[in-house]
């Protein structure tokens, strides 16, 4: 499933693609290209679109992450990449990093979150 930064990235490659295509027309008789001006335009706002959702990208890759408290302790999750004490699970559909409590190894299963660390949550396994 595309987010829809990546949904953004490509329809601007196309739109970018479709205007250099156009820009460029030969005629039947002469090799030479010659440039019309709206799809020189058209180029020209593809290429910005491009450039604005490079920089969009950049700017969500860096920015914080939202503060405050995470309340997901006593929620169940599944390990999907074992936990070796550090894993990952899947929880109401969001995947974190987590981390055994005890430090076992837990491979696969039903674990319950018991806390959570900066962007870690802390499982123990679910008897």
């Amino acid at each position: 499933m595309l987010n829809s930064l990546e949904w953004f990235s490509y329809s601007s490659f196309i739109l970018l693609l479709a205007a250099l295509r156009s820009a460029f027309i030969v005629p039947r008789l002469s090799f030479s290209f010659i440039l019309h001006p709206s799809a020189f335009i058209l180029a020209l706002v593809g290429v910005s679109f491009v450039v604005a959702c490079v920089v969009f990208a950049a700017w969500l890759h860096h920015r914080k992450g939202a503060g405050g408290e995470l309340r997901l302790a006593g929620r169940v999750g599944v390990v999907v990449n074992a936990l070796e004490p550090e894993g990952a699970v899947l929880v109401d559909g969001e995947l974190w990093r987590a981390r055994a409590q005890s430090g076992d190894r837990i491979a696969r299963g039903r674990v319950r979150i018991v806390g959570a660390r900066g962007h870690w949550l802390e499982v123990e396994p679910v008897a």
